[in-house]
């Protein structure tokens, strides 16, 4: 079976995965699990080499599973795959895609004088050469977690990355670690030259200085993910080439220059500083950004009454408010200057009956967190008089919280007439999906979900994509 073949069948391909999780997490096993694990790698071993590869590859961690790795997991993929057996060793060798994504840890386990793993520099060095190599020149996505300056030295940790980082194009930095810090003046090494190197996730940076100096060198940078707050437009890094940026507790007014200089950006998320009471400088004018197509804001009701306003982005395609404004109106105003290209909007729920037409909003999402949802937009969707949001396919409502079945009558009789009343109609557009996230409350328990969900379900007869999610107490 081909590596196509085995893609287009995801229920064998996701047995084989899970499979071959079993068996390169099985340490010692007991006696009477021998035969079993026997009987898993006789499996995996049968299989072509290019499967078995990329099996192989659907092990590789994610960036995020470093935060908190298992305790008795010290030797990830693709590293297991070489103590496994030969055949495994001369696969795992022989794909240098395996060894694209190199982890550096350095936290308190590999810092400890207790740990029997603990590195020394040079083993580190050595290892990190071994990887790059078995890369074959292949460009490397890089994760450095903990404190690299502390386990190294300075000296040596700039010596390590100027040496490697020609081959680094991704590069996700989880700079926190888990021990308290002895030395508040810890700097990542600076003046490197970065050639390759076009996206930068930064976690914990607050705990470095001068962290944008290190990044001053990146010619093709054009993502950046900020999430502590610490870079600021100020800070010495490309602005006018970076098209994505994400960052944590940013100042209102950082948030507007940022948008002046980086005139490339088409995608930005900024988490407003709740503790930002210095808000926008008396002179502030209008940005207006022409690039900008998504942008996600949260936090800071009032600081969305005072940003909303001074934005001016005529190729705005997708917005997502998490907050409900202080003042909906510096919401609706922003909605109506920017009706005309919007494609996806994201916003509480009581703005619903004041929206503009949006005549090319194709995906809505609402959510709430306090109140019960209304009828509003099923209202407004079933009237014959208003072509509200024509181009509309895809409604996803976030935290749902009614458990009356008249409601998701209400819903099933407004999404039913709106499928036939598009039926020809070149003016309305089909529904394509509803999910909807419905949230329980405390230990809240419904006795048959089935029955209460089965007006909106029934869609699904008439070519309604129903997606239902139901979440406990623990949100």
């Amino acid at each position: 079976m081909s590596a196509t073949e085995l893609r287009a069948r995801p229920d064998e391909f996701n047995a084989t995965i899970e499979a071959d999780h079993a068996l390169v997490e099985c340490k010692k096993p007991k006696r009477k699990n021998t035969a079993k694990l026997d009987t898993l790698l006789y499996t995996v071993l049968i299989l072509p080499p290019e499967i078995v590869s990329l099996i192989f590859l659907y092990c590789i961690p994610f960036p995020c599973q470093w935060e908190k790795p298992d305790a008795n997991w010290r030797c990830p993929a693709p590293l297991v795959f070489l103590h496994v057996c030969r055949t495994w060793r001369e696969i795992a060798l022989a794909d240098a895609s395996l060894w694209t994504t190199p982890h550096l840890r350095f936290d308190e386990y590999y810092l400890s004088t207790s740990a029997t793993q603990q590195r020394t520099p040079a083993q580190i060095e050595s290892f990190f050469a071994r990887w790059v190599e078995r890369a074959r020149g292949r460009p490397l996505t890089l994760t450095i977690h903990g404190d690299m300056m502390r386990c190294m030295g300075n000296v040596r940790a700039a010596a390590l990355l100027t040496r490697f980082a020609p081959h680094v194009k991704k590069l996700d930095l989880w700079l926190s670690g888990r021990f308290k810090w002895i030395n508040g003046a810890r700097s990542l090494p600076n003046l490197v030259r970065w050639p390759l190197l076009e996206d930068i996730e930064i976690m914990a940076a607050d705990n470095f200085r001068d962290i944008a100096d290190a990044f001053s060198l990146t010619p093709k940078l054009r993502v950046l993910a900020d999430n502590d707050g610490v870079l600021s437009p100020s800070s010495t890094i490309p602005w006018k080439q970076i098209t994505f940026f994400h960052c944590m507790l940013v100042h209102l007014q950082d948030c507007v220059d940022i948008l002046r200089q980086a005139e490339t950006l088409e995608d930005v998320r900024f988490y407003l500083d709740d503790g930002d009471d210095d808000g926008l400088d008396d002179e502030t004018n209008t940005v207006v950004h022409l690039h900008l197509r998504k942008l996600f804001l949260d936090g800071l009701n009032n600081g969305l009454d005072a940003i909303l306003p001074l934005l001016a982005l005529p190729a705005l395609e997708s917005l997502q408010i998490e907050e409900l404004p202080t003042h909906p109106d510096s919401m609706l105003h922003f909605l109506e200057r920017h009706e005309a290209h919007l494609q996806e909007l994201h916003i509480h729920q009581l703005l619903v009956k004041s929206l503009p037409q949006m005549p090319a909003l194709t995906k809505l999402t609402l959510t709430t967190k306090n109140e019960a949802y209304t009828s509003d937009l099923f209202a407004l969707l079933q009237c014959p008089e208003r072509r509200f949001l024509p181009a509309l396919e895809h409604i996803h409502l976030c935290r749902f919280r009614s458990q009356e079945r008249g409601d998701y009558e209400t819903m099933a009789r407004a999404l039913t007439d709106r499928w036939h009343r598009a039926d020809g109609c070149a003016d309305i557009a089909r529904l394509r999906s509803l999910t909807l996230q419905i949230k329980l409350i405390g230990d809240e328990l419904v006795e048959d979900f089935e029955g209460l969900l089965s007006p909106v379900t029934a869609l699904k007869a008439a070519g309604v994509n129903i997606v239902v999610k139901i979440w406990g107490s623990k949100w």
